[in-house]
């Protein structure tokens, strides 16, 4: 019987306390998420648990603050990150011994891998399979979570994540290459130009562009706050979009709180909560739209997984992870561009029965392979190994 304690910060829904209390731990709940508690707070908190015998602390995402005081407490700090990159892993603090750090982008735990983070594990995201499967059996009937197209989530148009639109002081060449890899990019799909920005330019970048990140970051941080800075303006570039073509063409209906004033056609249904509303609107519309961020590079986005957990028809851009996972046109259905979408979008609103059958076998295999519990459970198996 399992007799260790630990300590969780606040998280989406109770599945991971629930999968951790599964597994036999005593599970103590933070009141805040740990990540974003400030550095005196995060010693508070460790030097209280320490000695209620605390023997982990757990985290969405990885704090360095908390991996310090976990280090010289002598408690394990387990941290899954779902943040795709995660500058904090480039602080000195991701080096302690007494971190375990699962990423759920291989791509990215490739990265981390090879410049020594010996730390570092291979985890996809999961989903809190049990409390979506009870929600949507009890399913009401409410007209706000039905459509023909839903599109769910953040346009990043918003003050906070338009930080490359304050970025105009650059020299004429510089700013105009950075441009060309953002426009470009938009209408390319399956690869990643981000990472081609070579050395020079990412030089005079840090000259022109100066990000502060405090005492103890290793040489990569910059690349990567940088390159969420500029995946973040084409994800508003694509969505904004998105949201013309489909407004303009079907049923569509967008659950964001963002500005939608580039578009004045477009209404909008307001922000979905994760919980109380988000199961019922992917499981209410005929077609659910994915659009991953490009700073993912090969991960399996938390949208599509919820989307399929809930029982809703995934309609997503290509990517690697999603290929090894699930099978294209009978888990879930790949768009090449915006034109491919709208095909794909025409056939399968005229096709029914076969888009129901793709819907259920992606919502069998999420909740088979990528629940909470399955998750926490692998990550049991590694650290008591």
């Amino acid at each position: 019987m399992n007799n260790k304690k630990i300590l969780l910060g606040k998280c989406y829904t109770d599945g991971i306390s629930n999968a951790f209390k599964e597994l036999g731990y005593t599970v103590n709940n933070a009141d805040k998420e740990i990540t974003r508690i400030n550095d005196e707070e995060t010693w508070k908190l460790v030097e209280k648990y320490k000695i209620e015998g605390v023997d982990y602390v757990f985290s969405l995402n990885f704090s360095k603050d908390m991996a310090k005081a976990c280090n010289a407490n002598k408690i394990i700090y387990i941290s899954w990150v779902w943040d795709s990159p995660h500058v904090n892993l480039w602080s000195e603090a991701a080096r302690y011994e007494t971190n375990f750090i699962f990423l759920f982008d291989y791509a990215q735990y490739q990265i981390h891998k090879n410049r020594g983070l010996n730390n570092v594990y291979y985890l996809p995201i999961g989903v809190d399979c049990g409390l979506f499967k009870q929600m949507i059996a009890d399913k009401p009937s409410v007209k706000r979570y039905e459509a023909d197209i839903s599109f769910v989530g953040n346009l990043y148009n918003d003050d906070e994540h338009s930080l490359w639109d304050k970025v105009n002081y650059l020299p004429q060449y510089l700013k105009g290459y950075i441009d060309a890899i953002i426009y470009t990019q938009k209408n390319v799909w399956g690869s990643n130009l981000i990472s081609t920005i070579g050395y020079g330019e990412w030089q005079l970048l840090k000259k022109y562009v100066n990000l502060e990140f405090g005492d103890g970051y290793e040489d990569g941080a910059y690349e990567a706050a940088m390159s969420n800075i500029i995946s973040q303006k084409i994800a508003q570039l694509e969505r904004m979009d998105l949201c013309s073509i489909l407004n303009n063409k079907y049923d569509f209906s967008l659950y964001t709180d963002c500005d939608t004033s580039f578009d004045e056609r477009i209404k909008t249904r307001g922000h979905a909560d994760y919980v109380k509303e988000m199961p019922y609107i992917f499981n209410g519309s005929k077609i659910n739209i994915n659009i991953t961020l490009k700073s993912i590079l090969t991960g399996i986005p938390l949208r599509a997984l919820d989307i399929m957990s809930c029982g809703g028809f995934l309609l997503t851009n290509y990517q690697i992870e999603i290929a090894e996972y699930f099978e294209n046109e009978k888990d879930m259905v790949f768009y090449e561009d915006m034109g491919d979408m709208c095909e794909k979008i025409d056939y399968y609103l005229e096709h029914d029965e076969e888009r129901k059958r793709i819907a259920f076998a992606g919502c069998e295999k999420t909740r088979k392979f990528f629940s909470i519990s399955r998750q926490i459970s692998l990550i049991n198996d590694i650290i008591n190994t």
